[in-house]
């Protein structure tokens, strides 16, 4: 990566820190109670059980009026689904504005036959890094 574009990306992150911090939102956060551990929560799946979960944001694919992400925490890894329609529209906005790397937490539900948690809720923990990882980044 040559430095103009880690420069780029790295402004990137900034700028969307400064509009989730006028969004209301703490740039660094604290803790957050989950269910457990995402090897744990898949574990002990049960259909339409709400949990809590918490990992790094390792994937973020925006699709209109959704958004589907990968959490891992060590453990695991979680696919969640964000929309418009379950969060509202400033909360959904807010999480369009989360990058790869950060550290959240979800409030999340499995409806009948997807593969995926849907969020209703999310909480930024912290903005773990403005610069991107390299390529032998491992979760």
């Amino acid at each position: 990566m040559t430095e103009a574009t880690d420069n780029e990306y790295r402004e990137q992150r900034l700028a969307n820190m400064k509009k989730l911090v006028e969004m209301g939102h703490k740039p660094f956060g604290h803790a957050f109670q989950r269910s457990g551990r995402l090897a744990d929560i898949r574990a002990g799946f049960e259909e339409n059980k709400r949990v809590t979960a918490a990992g790094r944001l390792l994937t973020i694919r925006g699709m209109g009026k959704s958004t589907f992400a990968h959490l891992a925490d060590g453990s695991d890894r979680l696919q969640v689904y964000a929309s418009q329609k379950d969060l509202g529209d400033t909360s959904y906005q807010a999480f369009k504005l989360l990058d790869m790397g950060d550290h959240i937490g979800v409030d999340v539900g499995r409806r009948a036959g997807l593969a995926h948690r849907h969020v209703g809720r999310h909480r930024r923990e912290r903005r773990w890094r403005l610069r991107p990882r390299g390529g032998g980044w491992a979760h």
